[in-house]
C-alpha cells in the first residue's frame, strides 16, 4: 500500500475542511471519492463558493482551467498538487 506524504495529507485535510464548511458537513464525513454534485449535493452557487474558498485557502489564482474536469474531492486535491508544482 502506497503511503501518502504529509504534504498530500495536509492538502486533503484542508480541502475537506473547506468543502465541509460550504456544504455544512463534518470533514470526517467527506471522502476523497465523493462526487461534489452527486454525493455532496453541491449546486452552482455552492461550486462558486467552493472554488473561491479553495483559491483563498491555497493562494491560487484560478482553480479551474479549461479542459480540466473537477468532479471529486480527489480531483481537487490532484489539481492543487499540480498547480503547486
Amino acid at each position: 500500500m502506497k503511503q501518502r506524504s504529509s504534504n498530500n495529507l495536509d492538502i486533503e485535510i484542508r480541502v475537506k475542511n473547506v468543502i465541509a464548511k460550504v456544504v455544512n458537513k463534518k470533514p470526517e464525513d467527506i471522502s476523497l471519492d465523493h462526487d461534489l454534485m452527486r454525493d455532496l449535493a453541491v449546486d452552482s452557487i455552492d461550486a462558486i463558493e467552493c472554488v473561491a474558498a479553495i483559491e483563498e485557502e491555497f493562494h491560487l489564482d484560478a482553480l479551474y482551467e479549461k479542459g480540466y474536469d473537477i468532479r471529486t474531492i480527489q480531483d481537487i486535491v490532484n489539481h492543487i498538487k499540480r498547480k503547486q508544482g
